[in-house]
Parts: C-alpha cells; structure tokens; sequence
C-alpha cells in the first residue's frame, strides 16, 4: 500500500486518511493489508455517526477482496448514508454489500442492495458505479440460475469499466467472466478472460488474484493441461497462506479438485479437509460445500459411513451457487456402496439442478451416475453426456466417458485407447479410489487383494475397501504396510516384531495373533488356504505379490523398464514412460511419514518418478511441445532452480504461439537464476534461436 495512506494512519487525523484512500483507491483494493485496512476502519470511524460513505465501501470492499466477509459487513453497516453524500459512493457502496451478502448466502438482502446500488448509479451517472452496480446485478442472476442475464450484466459491468480504466473493476469483471465460461464449458473463452487479468494483475499480488488464479486453473484442468493447474494453484496458496488471507480456502478447493481429477486421493483430501475449515473459519459458504463433497469422494475408501455423512453435510450448506457436486458425491457413493436405487434418485435431482443452472459439465456427470445405476445400464444417456463433454472441450471427462462406453461395450480396443489418453492427460491410477466414474468401471480383471501404499494407505478385497474398523488393532494395518512396503520379499519374524513391538521381547505369540487377524481381514470368507496371501513359516513372513496387488511394486517395475527403454537411441520411449508415471500415486505412505522404515524407500520411488517425469518432458519437447508444457511446469514446480527445464518450457511456449505464457515463464526463470546470481539468456535470444 501506499504511503499515503501509512502517512496518514500515523498522523490520526481522519480526513487526511479519508483523502489518501480516495486518493489510492485501486492500491486499497488490490493489494492492502487487511490489518492496514482494520486500523483505517478505526481512525475513518466516528463512535456517534459511524463512517463517511466514501471510506466504508473503500475499506469494506477491500476487505471483501481479502475473504475477509464478515468485517467487511460490518464496515459496511457502519456506513453514514447521508442526504448530501456522493450518489457515486452510496451506488459503489450498495453494490459492495450486495457482494458480500452473496458470498455469505444471503441472499435476499443481496437483492435489495443490489437494485439499491442500480438506482444509486443511476443518479451518479458516472462509469465505475455502473460497473459496480452490474457487477452485483450479474451475482444475482448467478444465484437464479439465469447465467444468460448473468453474462449480459458483466458484458455491461465490462464496458462501463473500461470507460472508467478501474483496474480493480476490469479485473474483477475479467475474472469473473472466466468462471461463467467455466460454469457454461468454454474453457478456452474463459483462459482468454482471465489472462486478461493477469495482465492488468502485472507483477502485483494481492489475495483476490487467488480468485483468477482458480479460475485460470479451472479451464486447464477441463482442457487436461493438470500439471500446470496444479502449478498455478500452489503458487496461489502459497501467497495466501504467508499473508494468512481467508482466500487461502478457494486455493485449497482448486487444489483439491485438480489432485481429485489427476487422481490423486490422498493429496485431494487434504487438500479438501483444510479448505473445509479455512472456509469454515472465515465464513466462505461458497466454498464449503463443494469441499465437503470433494471430500466425500476423495475419503470414501476409508469409511463408507463417513464419506456418507461428509457429503450430506455439503447439500446442507447454503449456497448462492447450486448443489449438483455433494448431490453428485452422494450418488457415486451409494453406488459403490451397493444402493443403486438411491444412487438414481441422486442422479435424478442432479440431473434437474444441472439442468436449471446451465451446467453442462454436472449434466454430463449426472448423466453418467444415472445410467451405471440402472441394470441393465442404458447406452443413451452415456450417449449425450460424451456429446456434452465433448461440446464443452473437457478433455479428461470426454476420455473418462470413452472409458465408460467401452467397458459397457466390450470394446476392449476403444477401452485401451482411451485409458491411455487419460494417462497421456497425466490421470493417475489412483482414480480407482475416489467415488465417480472411474470407479464404478474399474475395468474387468479385479485383483482378489490390493494394498496402496502410494499416496494414502488403503487395502481392498476385491472392489470393497476394508475399513479401519475391521483390522481390529492398530498392529495389523502397520504389519501389512511393512510387508508390502518390502513388495513380496520375506521378512524374518523378528524384523516384523521389531517394528510392531520395538524393543521389546517375548513377541512371538502377539506376533501370531497380528498374522492371523490380517488372514482373516484378506480373507474374511475363508475361502483360501491360510497362506494364500500372506506366507508365512518358522522364520519369514511375506506377502504373496502373484496374488496381492502392490501399486508400489507395480510402479517401480514399469519406471525401471521405461527408464531402460528412453535409453535406448531411437526408441519411442513415451508411451512407456507415460504408463509409469501413471501408476505413481503420491509419495510412498504420505499420511504415515512418523514410521523411519519408510524414509528410504519413499525418497527412492520420489527420485523414481521425478525421472520418468524429467525424461517424458525431455521426449516430448523434442516435437510435441504442448504435451510437453505439463510435465516441465510440474518439474518446476519442485524444483524452481532448474535451469534446462526453464529454456524446455519457454521455447515450447514460444513454439506454440502462447506468447503471454513464456513472458510469464521467462520472467519466473530470470528471478530464479537472479537468486543464484547466474547469468540469464534472454527472451529476444531464446526466440530467436527456434
């Protein structure tokens, strides 16, 4: 913020502090310290008549911008509305309240704010405020449903703030414009918005560029661009979480929903689990939700019950924005949990509100949940949700449709096909574990026994997964997770012992209870012989990997054999390489890091599948740079010092005429090598050398 304003706060004097924020309006909404604007607040107030119009809807709104709803309410309730006042002001500040109490689900008040800040404006007649007063106008459209109105009022907020060069306002329209395109699947007209913003966004940072940046993120997801969503939305976290800005909760969401898509179930969750308390904490009904139904999906393997009960919670929730995602949840998980009546009676008031809110993409899904809960499925509906996904462009939900058909179809070529685009999209085989789609058409050939340890622990028996209450102890779970961690090799018993019981002797028998309690959970129909899966005599103890499914081992062997295969001069090594990264899951047990045995084997498989990543990206960028893109940001992304992938993903921008993008990319590159006072070749160069 400006000095102005730093200035005046020190000099207490409420009409100095008054001018400098009129005076550094765009500073106040973009880019100031909730703190800054708190203090304001205070100095601007009057304990008898509240504050002037002009400084509430300045220091409300930018609190607003900050996630900061509920001081923003009340700076706003503490505004004097007088007779004199500048209709420019009472306009900016009625649309400012309408903001809020849309965010907060409060609908009705909204409303009335809303229709207050259009006759305000009206009177002013001036630009910004008519901006502003459609701004609040198009959210209430948003809340009816009628995305049609809702465009045509941010198309009129658009052009009254271009009359007016608001930089907050354009950016806000911008954005905000990018999450219709998104709602209505144009993804590529929402990426033309939103880069917009980031221009006017500049090197400036502020909590609302969260905001765009989800929506950025929110396109590239739908057009399989993953990993660099998921770039774009840790970078955004990262800014909220060192100011501590509320706006911290929708970085989170976005992040869960790019993990969830990606396949990626433990970081989804947890993702989803602080975005549910962030925004809890900070009154973002918007968000929790959506969350809570991500959550649902995402958990499901480790309690039916809970994931149940967490998705319900998210259809409570009041929200401006529609219920189809817990509704979606709830639907994917009765399926899997057997009630397909149900399950359609989810799908069905899916269906409906998808349907009244234009939501193509919750159609599609919706569509898909009924038919894979009827018996026999019906191929129409699978039918018109591939037409809708492919008419909004969403390339990972066109694949996962492709996926669907061809299982119901027993089409077994049309089925590879179209897993191996999912993977060439960077989906990983973790999807399996979260309630939707993927899930429900596993594929044909079921493993009797599977245990994951990459990304979140998680055993299942066939198809069912086994919940944490029927292992009995605590012991049973860790002696499965050391077996399997070792991938089928034996363990003598007293190295199993040692890490059940450390240190302690006398074990043997407590160890034969631990042995026969995992038979009974592998096997719980006794419908095997005893060492069917877990091998076991006098003196070694193992799991049999010719009938238990490692993910672990799955991964590591097909790394190792594409990593061999890029070796060699004029192999096609990409397919190969693709495959492997697609069973790469996460890190090695990432919820169970206290346990030493697990260190060395986690950092190699992370230095495994950085490997195969770095060498795909490698192949890639030799001739097909837009396949590239994804894997060298996702590198960059650990790793922000590495310089030849720095070059990689500039010339391939530039290769592909996203000229905004390599001057973006450039400018992360030239401050990287800058920390390292290393020298820096220069775009001009770059280009010119293609």
């Amino acid at each position: 913020m400006d000095t102005a304003v730093r200035q005046a706060l020190r000099s207490g004097e409420a009409a100095a502090l008054l001018a400098a924020l009129v005076e550094e309006t765009e500073e106040v909404l973009l880019t100031a310290d909730p703190e800054i604007l708190l203090r304001a607040r205070e100095v601007c107030a009057d304990d008898a008549d509240g504050l002037p119009v002009a400084a509430s809807w300045r220091l409300g709104l930018g609190l607003h911008f900050n996630g900061r709803f509920a001081e923003a309410l009340e700076t706003f309730r503490r505004a004097r509305i007088e007779e004199d006042a500048d209709p420019a002001d009472r306009a900016e500040l009625h649309a400012a309240l309408a903001s809020s109490l849309w965010g907060r689900a409060e609908v009705d008040e909204c409303v009335r704010e809303a229709d207050l800040a259009r006759q305000e404006a009206e009177v002013a007649g001036q630009p910004r405020p008519r901006a502003s007063a459609w701004i609040a106008r198009a959210l209430v459209a948003a809340h009816a449903g009628d995305r049609t109105a809702s465009r045509t009022a941010y198309e009129h907020a658009l052009a009254h703030a271009e009359v007016a060069g608001a930089r907050s306002v354009l950016i806000r329209v911008l954005t905000n414009l990018a999450s219709l395109e998104n709602e209505e699947g144009r993804y590529d007209a929402a990426l033309a918005w939103v880069n917009r913003a980031l221009d006017l966004w500049g090197a400036d940072d502020g909590p609302m560029r969260c905001i765009t940046a989800y929506n950025r993120a929110d396109a590239l997801l739908a057009l399989g661009r993953l990993e660099e969503a998921i770039a774009d939305l840790r970078s955004s976290q990262a800014s909220a979480r060192a100011v501590d800005a509320p706006l911290l909760a929708v970085a989170l969401h976005g992040l869960g929903e790019a993990y969830r898509l990606r396949g990626d179930a433990a970081r989804a969750a947890a993702a989803y689990r602080e975005a549910v308390a962030t925004a809890e904490r900070t009154d973002q009904a918007q968000v929790i939700g959506d969350a809570l139904a991500g959550l649902a999906r995402t958990t499901v393997l480790e309690g039916l019950d809970a994931a149940r009960a967490l998705a319900e919670r998210g259809s409570q929730v009041p929200t401006a924005l529609g219920r189809v995602a817990p509704l979606l949840a709830s639907g994917w998980i009765e399926l899997l949990a057997g009630r397909p009546a149900l399950a359609q009676e989810h799908a069905a008031r899916a269906v409906l509100e998808a349907g009244r809110r234009s939501d193509p993409v919750g159609l599609a899904e919706a569509l898909e949940l009924q038919a894979l809960a009827s018996d026999p499925v019906p191929l129409d509906p699978i039918r018109e949700a591939a037409g809708l996904w492919a008419e909004a462009g969403h390339r990972i939900g066109t694949a996962d449709n492709a996926v669907i058909a061809a299982v119901l179809t027993g089409d077994r070529e049309g089925e590879r096909t179209a897993r191996r685009h999912l993977m060439e999209l960077g989906v990983r085989d973790d999807a399996t574990r979260i309630a939707g789609p993927r899930q429900a058409v596993r594929g044909r050939s079921v493993p009797p026994v599977s245990v994951h340890l990459l990304g979140s622990f998680a055993v299942l028996v066939g198809e069912r997964p086994v919940p944490a209450s029927a292992w009995g102890s605590r012991k049973a779970r860790d002696a499965v997770k050391y077996l399997a961690v070792r991938g089928g090799r034996p363990v003598s018993r007293d190295a199993l012992a040692e890490v059940l019981w450390p240190g302690q002797r006398g074990t043997s028998a407590r160890l034969s209870v631990v042995l026969s309690t995992l038979r009974s959970v592998l096997d719980p129909d006794k419908a095997h012989d005893p060492d069917r899966f877990v091998v076991a005599d006098r003196a070694t103890v193992r799991l049999d990997a010719e009938v238990v499914e490692l993910d672990a081992v799955a991964f590591e062997t097909s790394a190792r054999r594409a990593l061999d295969l890029s070796d060699r001069p004029g192999t096609d090594a990409v397919e190969a390489l693709q495959e492997a990264i697609a069973h790469y899951n996460g890190p090695l047990l990432d919820d169970d890091q206290d346990q030493p045995w697990t260190d060395e084997p986690r950092e190699h498989l992370a230095h495994l599948a950085r490997e195969v990543r770095r060498r795909l990206a490698i192949r890639l960028g030799a001739d097909q740079p837009e396949r590239a893109v994804p894997w060298l940001v996702s590198l960059l992304s650990e790793d922000p010092y590495d310089e030849p992938c720095h070059l990689l993903l500039i010339t391939s921008m530039l290769r592909l005429g996203r000229y905004g993008e390599a001057r973006r990319a450039h400018t992360a590159y030239a401050s990287a090598m800058a920390e390292l006072d290393l020298p820096v070749t220069s775009l001009a160069d770059l280009a010119r050398d293609l």
